[in-house]
């Protein structure tokens, strides 16, 4: 009776976490001219400093990043 709890609960943790895990995710990019990409990569570096979205982006990601905004 005891290990048919530990299972029981064990599935329940497991069937759990899908639910617990899933973020809300939106729409960050939506550039449709140069000013609207403009105003995204703005965005972007903005939320790559302290305390933003993408704060621990390594100094060698960041690099790649902004190459990409210079393309």
């Amino acid at each position: 009776m005891k290990s048919a709890i530990v299972l029981l609960l064990a599935a329940a943790c497991v069937l759990a976490v899908p639910v617990c895990a899933k973020e809300k995710y939106h729409e960050v990019v939506n550039a449709q001219s140069n000013d609207a990409f403009a105003q995204v990569a703005d965005g972007v570096r903005r939320d790559m400093a302290a305390g933003g979205r993408y704060e621990f982006v390594t100094p060698a990601e960041r690099a790649t990043i902004e190459k990409n905004f210079k393309k």
